[in-house]
């Protein structure tokens, strides 16, 4: 019987002590960690009883012990994440905002070429390029063969101008053979 009175001792104890790590936990980002730890810990310290009967209990212990040093320690729960962890976060940012960038560029490059079609501009190809603000940094025009290219030039950087408000110099336009 004390036995299990210890067991349910050593369950609350451990179980409160998860529970105050998770209300304290800073960053919402780190919460999923420290509920998957706080679940594995809990489930060894549910485990405990059986494997001290085949004779694995020190080392459960031991294992219980480290998981628990690592969590107070704020390796998995809202404290600062360390150098390799701030990296590896930093890359995955970076990723995840280029993937971002290039299709935002390509619906706003296929947005300009749709609209300047449906005015009648003679364009080949628009490419949209984005600042880091995700605002229009510059765009390359292709002329169709028109037959008046600095003519078709001329339409095209007026309707950059008044339709996206680019000045000139974020605007490049080339034409099919003459350029």
């Amino acid at each position: 019987m004390d036995a299990v009175l210890s067991w349910v001792k050593e369950f609350l104890i451990v179980y409160l002590i998860l529970t105050i790590l998770m209300h304290l936990t800073a960053a919402d980002q780190y919460k999923k960690y420290l509920r998957f730890l706080s679940g594995i810990v809990l489930l060894l310290v549910l485990a405990a009883p059986v494997l001290r009967l085949f004779g694995d209990g020190d080392r459960l212990a031991s294992l219980l012990e480290t998981q628990l040093a690592k969590v107070g320690a704020g390796s998995y729960s809202g404290g600062q994440p360390g150098p390799a962890q701030t990296t590896q976060i930093t890359q995955m940012e970076v990723l995840q905002n280029s993937h971002y960038r290039e299709a935002y560029e390509d619906a706003v490059s296929k947005e300009m070429m749709r609209e300047a079609l449906s005015r009648g501009l003679p364009v080949k190809n628009i490419t949209a390029g984005l600042t880091g603000n995700y605002e229009i940094g510059k765009v390359t025009a292709y002329l169709d063969g028109a037959a008046d290219v600095g003519q078709a030039k001329q339409e095209l950087l007026q309707f950059f101008q008044d339709v996206y408000g680019l000045e000139e110099t974020k605007v490049s336009i080339s034409g099919i053979g003459n350029g």
